[in-house]
């Protein structure tokens, strides 16, 4: 075995873990307010962290990959195009095909929580639609991790995905806690969350088995493009503007943004 396919097994698996742990924390535990902060404060760094994995780590690198198909369009922006179709493509899936459950506005991980946000009714739709975009996300992250690349980019996008990965399951749980669906029902649909990116790394790997050389490459940068659009949707639409449509903590949450950003765009000095 490989040090990168030993990276790939260990980075599944804790990925997955932390996706059930997130999802067991929140059966666990509602109500507590520190963790409420907590959870809100790494929620705005995670939204940081996933703008400078897009914009810094993952965009540049997939553009460079496809700098020979760019040519032979006449150097047309692929990368560009795969990282606005990854947007979009979450765009749809959210707002237009699946637009019914949505309210105006996404609730903040702090009025999940607390449940401060208003509805008539409680409908099991909302949880469903974001169950969909995360999943969606998590997949296409896990099948660009399992793509053959070099082992800095896989360790980014292992830390990438594990800064949202259990608060991502968490506040998911805790959308459909509010709606009162059964808890045994949570916790599967928890686990099949859990396993949209393992998922996604087995996709990712099979792919670049079949695929060969410069073929391998360029299908990799292309999920990678596309992936990176993913990142910036789920930080801009589904993080920061969540978490920032409400007054509380809003200093602290910017100050958390600029330092997940910061640290990660840092990296990008050595990687």
């Amino acid at each position: 075995m490989s040090d990168r396919e030993t990276l790939l097994v260990v980075a599944t698996t804790i990925i997955w873990l932390s996706a059930i742990a997130g999802g067991l924390f929140a059966l666990w535990l509602r109500g507590t307010k520190s963790a409420k902060r907590t959870l809100g404060l790494g929620n705005a760094a995670a939204g940081g962290i996933f703008l400078a994995i897009g914009l810094i780590h993952i965009l540049p690198d997939a553009s460079d990959g496809l700098s020979g198909v760019s040519r032979l369009m006449g150097g047309y922006p692929v990368a560009g195009l795969a990282c606005s179709l990854g947007f979009l493509v979450l765009f749809s899936i959210e707002r237009v095909v699946l637009s019914s459950a949505h309210h105006h506005d996404e609730p903040s991980t702090q009025s999940v929580v607390e449940g401060t946000e208003e509805t008539a009714q409680p409908s099991w739709l909302f949880p469903l639609v974001l169950l969909t975009v995360l999943a969606f996300h998590s997949f296409m992250a896990g099948v660009a991790l399992g793509l053959p690349e070099d082992l800095i980019t896989a360790m980014v996008l292992t830390g990438a995905i594990l800064a949202h990965k259990g608060s991502a399951a968490f506040a998911l749980a805790v959308s459909m806690l509010r709606v009162g669906m059964p808890r045994g029902t949570i916790f599967i649909l928890v686990m099949v969350f859990s396993l949209m990116t393992p998922l996604g790394v087995g996709g990712g790997y099979l792919l670049g088995e079949l695929l060969q050389g410069s073929d391998v490459h360029a299908v990799s940068s292309m999920v990678l493009a596309f992936a990176a659009g993913t990142f910036l949707y789920i930080a801009a639409i589904d993080i920061l503007h969540a978490e920032f449509a409400f007054p509380l903590d809003r200093y602290p949450k910017f100050l958390a943004v600029c330092l997940g950003f910061a640290l990660t765009a840092a990296v990008a000095i050595w990687c």
